[in-house]
């Protein structure tokens, strides 16, 4: 048994753990025998995932076991018992999620915050005192949300400030020198601050003006990359309230608002339709979220220009002037740099000698199962040749159905199929020579890697697309 604290929990229930998991299953030797869970739950909610993961493991030679039924995967009914339970863990999950919302949607409805934070009120707690919870306090009857006098006066200030015509990175760089902390801390590093994008938002909140949406949009996960992403539903499925004592922003000033937003959107928007403008610029940047400043440690991104004549500069000093690195540099620039130094890195005497010999170790394992799987097509050509002469006789029936009955999708489908395993089976039996154990010289891969390298180089400094 491998023991990992990461194979665990949230683990092994987002898609990067069972990626990472499939990944050791398959190195060769595993690093483990068995994978151990509490239930069938902690593999994932999601049946296909589930019976996937399960057949990567067996196929490497690992068993699974479940320890509050004490399902095995060595035991012959494990696959249909353990289908059962992947579909209930993920009906349950569906169910529960659809009550949650519910009881969320009750609690907007009773005038409730349904959860999370807004910059300018605060949460407080309302107990119901008929009701105790475990330990005999009063239980929780809900979460409603009241003004903070505070970060009112700053939602009211950035509202004015963009009527008067102060642009989103104006309001924020002057946020941030006036010393006004931000709502949260950056997620991924760098210095706590007002960012454009957060302005942005907060004038766009109809909470400000004691409207309170509900349901506007809906979590979903992709069903290839399990990315979560969220999508705008109907406006008659939203749930809308109208507080007037949550309040900061008077009609007037929010219609205001609204105008300048209008004039700098035909100003300064983009002239043609589409959301693709933005997308399409940062394809153009080798490097576009993968450099960091040196001082503050936030990113490094285009601050001025279009390539080939862009500049690169500090994100934080650009946007939200709370870094002193003004320094800038054009982008062929940076990239010959670094690109250069990459390739002279893997070229270095040291890091070239692993690089070599992880490749022909690989080299040679692929050459090695290349043959064996070679020597074993020629061991079973008698089965292929019954193969062969089974299928031929499905597709002469199929044949003389389509010619009684006429040709339909299922008929169709099936002769397809047989034909190309035919065709398939053909080519096997073709080979005749067992393979000799190939000869792999270390000279010829070292010059293969250094050629390859060389075009590396080319490659990175051609279309980043």
């Amino acid at each position: 048994v491998f023991r990992d604290d990461a194979i665990s929990g949230k683990f092994m229930r987002n898609r990067p753990g069972l990626q990472r998991l499939i990944s050791m299953a398959k190195l060769k030797p595993a690093p483990f025998i068995v994978v151990y869970i509490d239930s069938t739950s902690r593999l994932g909610r999601n049946l296909p995932e589930v019976m996937q993961l399960a057949k990567v493991l067996k196929y490497c030679g690992i068993f699974l076991h479940i320890a509050s039924t004490g399902l095995d995967s060595r035991n012959p009914a494990f696959e249909m018992v353990l289908t059962m339970m992947a579909m209930m863990d993920e009906v349950y999950l569906t169910e529960m999620s659809a009550k949650i919302k519910g009881g969320m949607r009750g609690q907007v409805m009773r005038g409730y915050h349904p959860g999370g934070k807004c910059y300018g009120y605060r949460n407080v707690r309302e107990d119901d005192y008929e009701r105790r919870e475990v330990g005999g306090h009063p239980a929780l009857k809900g979460v409603r949300q009241v003004i903070d006098p505070e970060e009112a006066a700053i939602v009211l200030l950035i509202f004015k400030m963009y009527v008067e015509g102060n642009s989103y990175e104006r309001i924020a760089k002057f946020l941030n020198g006036a010393g006004v902390l931000s709502p949260q801390p950056p997620r991924k590093g760098g210095i706590r601050s007002w960012c454009p994008s957060a302005i942005r938002e907060m004038l766009l909140n109809d909470r400000y003006r004691g409207t309170v949406n509900f349901g506007m949009t809906e979590k979903l996960k992709h069903p290839e990359t399990g990315a979560t992403e969220y999508r705008t539903c109907p406006s008659s499925e939203w749930v809308t309230q109208y507080h007037e004592e949550l309040r900061i922003v008077s009609d007037e000033l929010w219609e205001a608002v609204r105008l300048q937003n209008n004039l700098v959107r035909e100003k300064h928007g983009p002239k043609k339709l589409g959301g693709m403008n933005r997308t399409e610029n940062s394809r153009k940047y080798l490097f576009s979220g993968l450099l960091r400043c040196g001082v503050c440690g936030g990113n490094v991104t285009i601050s001025s220009g279009k390539a080939p004549n862009a500049y690169y500069g500090c994100l934080y000093h650009r946007k939200r002037g709370v870094c002193e690195n003004k320094l800038v540099i054009r982008q062929p620039s940076l990239e010959e740099q670094l690109l250069d130094k990459i390739v002279a890195s893997l070229k270095a005497p040291e890091l070239f000698t692993q690089f070599h010999e992880e490749f022909t170790r690989q080299l040679t394992e692929a050459a090695a199962n290349e043959a064996a799987a070679t020597r074993d097509i020629i061991g079973n050509h008698d089965s292929l040749r019954k193969e062969s002469a089974t299928l031929r006789g499905n597709v002469e029936r199929l044949t003389n159905a389509i010619a009684e009955h006429g040709l339909s999708h299922a008929l169709s489908a099936k002769l397809r199929r047989d034909e190309l395993r035919m065709e398939e089976i053909k080519q096997l039996l073709a080979i005749k020579d067992r393979p000799a154990a190939p000869s792999i010289s270390a000279k010829e891969t070292a010059k293969f890697l250094k050629d390859k390298l060389d075009y590396l180089l080319q490659l990175l400094q051609g279309d980043p697309i």
